[in-house]
Order: structure tokens, then C-alpha cells, then sequence
């Protein structure tokens, strides 16, 4: 069984992306913050986090450059709903994200997203699941 850190500090979108992985056999740790994040990550192993850009605490992208300092082949995923979800995500790609996902997409989407994360594939336009990023123009 896989341990998937879910990081968002919007409880609704943490729950739905909880519900969807937990339905798939996945083990799941919450956190609200990328500060509780970050100290789950150092004290409980996990093989995947996936983790919103924009909270209140400290942003997704920094939380992002501190895994990889921690964990440089540990999969992390990005998530951002934000006016400016384009440049976020943008910058975790370039941070090192195995993926990216701009709010709203399907619970499918995310769910295959993760699998592939996890097994490692690179090439999401390949698996039929496409990062929804472009860059800013």
C-alpha cells in the first residue's frame, strides 16, 4: 500500500482528493499547512506528495524546493486554483513537480495522475492525462 501526503490548507479540496485516493487503496496523511507538511514528510515516510500552491502559511513552491532538498526523487504533484495557476505551476515544473494539475480537473484525472506519478512515467500526454499548463504569455 502507498502513503500519498495530501497538503492543502482548503479542508473541501483536501477531503475530495483524500476520498478519491483513499477509494483506490492508498494510504493517506493530511496536513493543513506546508509547515505541518514539511514535519510530517521528516517524521513519516511517504512515497508521493502532492501538495496546492497558494496557502496562507508558506507557498507550494517553497514547501516544493524544501522536499526536494529532503527527498530529490520523492514523486510530488502540484495543484493550483489560483488567478495566476498558470505561473504557479509553471515555476513547481521547473522546481522539480512530476506533475502538475490546474483547479478545477476530475478526480479521474487526478487519481490516474498519481498512478502514473507513482509508476515513475514521465510523459503524461503519452498516458492520456495531460499537465493543464501553458506558458504565461
Amino acid at each position: 500500500m502507498t502513503r500519498i501526503l495530501i497538503t492543502d490548507d482548503e479542508e473541501g479540496m483536501r477531503g475530495l482528493m483524500t476520498a478519491a485516493l483513499a477509494q483506490r487503496g492508498h494510504e493517506i496523511v493530511e496536513a493543513k499547512s506546508a509547515r505541518e507538511a514539511l514535519e510530517i514528510h521528516r517524521t513519516q515516510p511517504v512515497d508521493l506528495i502532492v501538495t496546492d500552491l497558494v496557502m496562507r502559511d508558506m507557498d507550494g513552491t517553497e514547501l516544493l524546493r524544501r522536499i526536494r532538498a529532503l527527498s530529490p526523487d520523492l514523486p510530488v504533484i502540484a495543484v493550483s486554483g489560483n488567478r495566476h495557476s498558470t505561473i504557479y505551476l509553471n515555476m513547481a515544473k521547473l522546481l522539480g513537480a512530476n506533475r502538475v494539475f490546474a483547479k478545477p480537473f476530475t478526480l479521474e484525472e487526478f487519481a490516474a495522475g498519481v498512478e502514473q506519478a507513482l509508476a515513475g512515467r514521465e510523459n503524461p500526454a503519452a498516458d492520456g492525462c495531460a499537465d493543464k499548463v501553458v506558458s504565461p504569455r
